[in-house]
């Protein structure tokens, strides 16, 4: 999400050597052909390794050119992210598109899942020409949207720096932000790794190792640990009330498994909220978009808990 964000930030007024840049991007990722085939990169769960090969030479042109030649690993999980160009991060995020295009049989119904293939003769096996033609096309829709973006900001004196962090452990001084804009994960169970899967495995997130680290620690997975916290009364009554209904609901797994994701969920939220506080000067404000939903029958007013919360 750091890339894409930082990718917004590229302007009309240097847009004109975009295409330039982009067909050097292309014949390089022709010229530096590799016979090296990696069955463990996280791409050949979905792509035969001749086409993971094509992607990966299209990446290795990018950052070759753009990135200082940083590895894919040190990219996907440097927590310096930030240091990352906003031009590198346009070509980046072409990248991304052209992966979700090619794996486009693997999305499910759902929008925020991801099937995986199981049988290694399920995988896809798009040619290089393919995959160069795709990243060609999603760069040219991507500078159409360049130039009807209304928030282009190009034009005025301004600075964005975009870096990424824990939201409860944010690396900001005490009383030192205006204001807070932000939607939260909302409590519906949506899990945003497998949501971006295709993205963290062209950062390369192994899915086995890094990938399952990386969703484990965000707010909302559906993923529980072994250990979890007990409610506490300083999180509210709306929010006590709703987890007692919960754990005494009659459908399968209430108890069990569902608690555990609820009581993670608040846990999660209530220390994110206390550094919010924290960063927050006393003349500041904070605005959360936040939306209730329901557990079976159950009012899970998240709004009047988020307020709740102290």
């Amino acid at each position: 999400m750091v890339i894409v964000a930082k990718a917004r930030l590229f302007s009309q007024r240097e847009k004109s050597y975009l295409w330039a840049i982009t067909a050097a991007i292309l014949q390089a990722s022709k010229d530096h052909n590799t016979a090296v085939i990696v069955e463990d990169d996280p791409l050949c769960t979905w792509l035969v390794p001749r086409s993971v090969i094509g992607i990966r030479q299209l990446e290795r042109a990018l950052r070759h050119l753009l990135a200082n030649n940083v590895t894919p690993s040190e990219l996907g999980m440097c927590s310096d992210i930030s240091q990352l160009s906003p031009l590198a991060a346009f070509f980046y995020t072409a990248l991304f598109r052209t992966a979700r295009v090619v794996l486009k049989p693997f999305y499910a119904s759902n929008p925020t899942w991801m099937k995986i293939a199981h049988d290694k003769d399920a995988r896809l096996h798009p040619p290089l020409e393919t995959l160069l033609n795709i990243f060609q096309q999603e760069v040219r829709s991507m500078i159409a949207a360049i130039s009807c973006d209304p928030f282009d900001t190009s034009d005025i004196d301004s600075e964005a720096h975009v870096a990424v962090a824990s939201s409860d452990a944010l690396p900001i001084q005490d009383s030192s932000v205006d204001l807070i804009l932000s939607s939260p994960p909302y409590c519906t169970r949506i899990d945003y790794a497998v949501a971006t899967m295709s993205e963290l495995a062209v950062l390369g997130y192994e899915l086995q190792g890094s990938f399952q680290k990386l969703r484990r620690k965000l707010i909302g997975t559906s993923t529980v640990p072994t250990s979890l916290p007990e409610p506490l009364p300083s999180w509210g009554r709306t929010c006590n009330t709703f987890l007692e209904k919960l754990m005494h609901h009659k459908s399968k797994a209430s108890k069990s498994y569902y608690y555990k994701n609820h009581i993670q969920y608040f846990d999660a939220i209530c220390r994110s909220l206390a550094e919010l506080y924290r960063i927050l000067n006393s003349n500041g404000g904070c605005i959360l978009v936040v939306q209730d939903s329901y557990y079976k029958d159950i009012h899970n007013d998240l709004p009047q808990i988020f307020m709740a919360f102290n």
